[in-house]
């Protein structure tokens, strides 16, 4: 529960989508740091979005939202309800609130920028055209928070993956690494060379931590957030190989494999004193851990 500031109470810290895999790992790195009281929200079934009224009741006393909530690969329904309907929501909550009302960390994603070419360095500034329902619903999300006159900070993510991750829904490196344990072939599309941000869930779970000890600058609310390197998916398949030596990579030169794109990590790394630690071979070692102990069960 929210305390006045002489009495010097750790913060009152909520987290929506808390059940997910960013939510999770959030929620547990929140409680073994001892960071505040901690109050997950997770949505009553897979599909629906919580209403006004118990987003109003979950955010009542709090300090600090990390609003991770939303859907990715669904029906176009579930993505529209699941980003903007759920954000509509949560803003409309918070504004029913008397002041101070909880500052909101908002998750969004790199998807959201005009990407019409091989462009290794997007900053904050470029402009957004998403050409996804996905990324259109993350920056309509966005909107929507920005013109809520609540205090927050938005962060632009790249792909994340590690423990937890779903294959096939998450990230390449969590499908190419469940298919390795698996003992089955991971399918390269074009020459392989198209390469992205691929950021190691402990890393976003310090950026997120860090995100919200510090108070944003007003003015510069949106930060992209990733490992600032670019790797292909040739160089993702050849380190999977080394810990596996046994895999078969195949290749669908047909198919095209997408423009290489990441992100400029510059201003979110400056303002918050972070950068990542965890190395794609460690990152991608704990996560072939992770899928094989998940085999085993």
């Amino acid at each position: 529960m929210r305390k006045t500031p002489d009495q010097k109470s750790t913060p009152a810290i909520g987290v929506t989508g808390a059940s997910g895999f960013i939510g999770s790992h959030l929620t547990n790195a929140l409680r073994a740091s001892r960071s505040g009281e901690i109050s997950p929200l997770n949505r009553a079934n897979g599909k629906s979005v919580p209403g006004v009224a118990v987003l109003r009741k979950f955010a009542t006393n709090l300090d600090l939202i990390y609003h991770l909530g939303g859907v990715n690969r669904a029906s176009s329904k579930e993505i529209i309800e699941g980003n903007v309907l759920y954000m509509s929501h949560l803003v409309e909550a918070l504004q029913s609130l008397p002041e101070p009302r909880p500052r909101v960390i908002f998750m969004s994603s790199a998807l959201v920028y005009a990407i019409t070419g091989d462009n290794f360095k997007i900053r904050e500034s470029q402009a957004t055209r998403p050409e996804t329902l996905y990324g259109v619903c993350k920056k309509a999300a966005e909107d929507i928070l920005h013109a809520s006159g609540l205090d927050h900070t938005i962060l632009r993510f790249t792909n994340i993956y590690g423990p937890g991750c779903r294959p096939d829904y998450n990230s390449t490196i969590a499908t190419f690494c469940d298919r390795a344990i698996r003992g089955e072939a991971v399918c390269i599309h074009g020459d392989g060379e198209q390469s992205r941000n691929f950021l190691y869930i402990d890393d976003a779970i310090r950026a997120l931590i860090q995100a919200g000890k510090v108070p944003a600058k007003r003015g510069a609310r949106i930060y992209n957030v990733g490992s600032g390197t670019m790797i292909s998916l040739n160089q993702i398949a050849a380190q999977i190989k080394r810990q596996v030596p046994g895999l078969s990579v195949e290749r669908d030169t047909k198919k095209s494999g997408g423009l290489s794109y990441g992100c400029d990590v510059t201003r979110f790394s400056k303002r918050f004193q972070w950068k990542p630690k965890v190395a794609l071979n460690e990152g991608i070692r704990q996560t072939l851990d992770w899928f094989s102990e998940r085999q085993k069960k």
